[in-house]
């Protein structure tokens, strides 16, 4: 998933539940695949990470959330003020100009089931008919909506001209989130006033507004409206290649059905990923083609424009994420079954898929591939190449992580697999994505802690004691975010408390732990340094448990304790 873009002013409500864990109650976390995580429990570091959520949310905003006064379709969701949406107006022409080139040039690199030039003719008609109310210039308030939402998604970025992402002060980003906020809601009240017969717009509007949910952490919010938009997917048969209609011959209506489908597609397995749900649409019931390659400009009413010398395609990027989301949705189905696999089939599903995406990766366009430095691409492919980069991360970490809290270390190539996981740190420190920071640091702790590591050699130790450095560097790195954002500040939560637990194991051989690290118990007491080298690797960590779910239980706490 792209970045999330994510104000600091608006309230957080915390709720006692998740999504795949229950709720704490008093010093344990309840009983999970039959396991009562109380407090003696290896994860005992959960129920810690319960407690201080308990003491870093405000009382007032907790007490708050107690009260049912929040719709059922949002409990749990970040609250946002009521906006006044009665005099809602467009910008003046460059400043929607502006945020119209912001969203297609940045705010969405892969999701891209809009038509830029379609778009542009929607917010013409939409500012004619604000001077002119009466108009023959009239617009659709479904279109409208899509034309706000645009304009909303646009405002959660701050941009400099050449569409490289800037920071901005705590008061231009409230007051442009305000803007962005009062867009949304306006879009919103058109969406639930619509009328008559779906169409593609219906789809569109809601895509929209459900991944501006994700980006403004109103992730159960995102969920239920997504759960209607694949209805509606369904209902105009945009999952199936041949739908008898005569809007088919309209190349625009056409390429934005399989825009549309596949820009769904691969949010649902994200979604699925976050909440530990199932996806809503099924690879049995597909067989809708992918969009073409080719760019907007390329696409008129009566068909595509072909060049002689091919160009590079923005759509490319888009095909591409949803063909890597298949092997994620496949990972996630084999390696978290329900029926939980044995692990020799585990280790063959990583090899064949680990396979698939490298295959993936041979055949992305060398735009997207790495192979021109990024500072070379124009500002939407280098985008593009870097939500890619980030989401070949994510799919790696997803696939290999299960095979860690196995106790056999000498399966051939499995450390390996391993290892291509784990180091991913040092990607992920740099593009400063909160998501994958807490999936790559977690995956490497639970790793540290594992026992029969092979670390028979004075090398590998070595290298061990870099990744823990690595661990540390990555993880300062997030807690230097979290003054001004509320997940960012969960997720060091867990961070802290999952690192005091590996310190636990470690320390609990009574040996000290070197360099960087201080031995801790739960008091938060240091006991001194050692080099990493003179550890006992084969009996490190035996206490830890290597339930299939710890993962899972990791990533409903990535979804945050409000999530339900």
């Amino acid at each position: 998933m792209d970045e999330l873009a994510t104000p600091s002013r608006p309230e957080i409500i915390g709720t006692a539940q998740t999504s795949r864990t229950g709720s704490p109650a008093g010093d344990a976390i309840a009983p999970t695949s039959g396991q009562y995580l109380g407090p003696t429990s290896s994860h005992s570091f959960l129920r810690r990470a319960w407690r201080r959520f308990g003491q870093d949310i405000d009382l007032e905003s907790r007490q708050d959330a107690s009260q049912d006064d929040t719709p059922v379709f949002l409990a749990g969701d970040r609250r946002v003020p009521i906006q006044n949406t009665a005099n809602v107006t467009l910008p003046d022409e460059t400043r929607t100009s502006e945020l119209l080139a912001r969203y297609f040039q940045f705010a969405a690199p892969t999701y891209r089931f809009l038509h830029q030039p379609t778009v542009q003719r929607w917010l013409k008609s939409y500012r004619a008919q604000e001077r002119d109310p009466t108009g023959e210039q009239r617009l659709s308030p479904i279109r409208q909506a899509i034309v706000l939402m645009v304009l909303a998604t646009a405002s959660l970025y701050a941009v400099d001209s050449s569409h490289t992402r800037i920071d901005t002060s705590v008061e231009e980003s409230w007051e442009t989130w305000q803007s962005g906020e009062c867009f949304h809601q306006a879009a919103q009240e058109k969406i639930r006033d619509e009328t008559g017969r779906i169409s593609i717009e219906s789809v569109q509007a809601r895509l929209a507004s459900v991944l501006y949910l994700l980006n403004t952490s109103r992730l159960n919010g995102a969920w239920y409206m997504f759960g209607t938009t694949v209805q509606l997917v369904h209902a105009l048969g945009l999952h199936r290649s041949r739908v008898k209609m005569v809007s088919q011959s309209d190349a625009i209506v056409r390429e934005c059905r399989r825009r549309c489908f596949w820009s769904a597609f691969t949010l649902d397995v994200y979604l699925s990923v976050m909440l530990g749900r199932p996806t809503m649409i099924h690879d049995d019931d597909i067989d809708q083609l992918h969009p073409e390659s080719v760019n907007d400009d390329d696409i008129t009413a009566e068909g595509i424009t072909t060049h002689t010398i091919p160009r590079d395609s923005i759509m490319d990027a888009s095909v591409c994420h949803a063909k890597l989301a298949r092997i994620v949705k496949e990972s996630c189905r084999e390696q978290y079954a329900v029926q939980r696999p044995r692990e020799q089939q585990q280790i063959a599903t990583a090899r064949r898929l680990n396979g698939e995406i490298n295959q993936w990766r041979d055949r992305l366009p060398v735009f997207l591939s790495g192979a021109i430095h990024p500072a070379s691409l124009i500002p939407i492919f280098r985008r593009q190449h870097t939500v890619l980069r980030l989401a070949r991360a994510h799919a790696i970490m997803l696939l290999n992580r299960p095979l860690i809290l196995h106790r056999n270390q000498t399966q051939p190539g499995k450390l390996g697999s391993i290892w291509r996981s784990v180091v991913l740190g040092n990607t992920v420190e740099r593009d400063d994505a909160a998501i994958l920071q807490l999936l790559a640091l977690s995956v490497i702790y639970v790793y540290l802690i594992q026992p029969n590591n092979d670390q028979s050699d004075s090398h590998r130790k070595s290298e061990q004691g870099k990744l823990y450095d690595l661990a540390e560097t990555v993880q300062r790195h997030l807690a230097q975010a979290t003054q001004s954002n509320a997940p960012s500040l969960r997720y060091s939560i867990i961070l802290e408390e999952l690192q005091q637990e590996t310190r636990r194991v470690l320390a609990a051989e009574e040996e000290p732990i070197g360099d960087n690290i201080t031995a801790t118990s739960d008091t938060g007491e240091g006991e001194g340094p050692m080099p990493w080298t003179d550890l006992d690797w084969e009996t490190l960590g035996g206490d830890f448990s290597r339930d299939v779910d710890l993962f899972t239980h990791l990533d409903s706490f990535f979804s945050g304790p409000e999530a339900v």
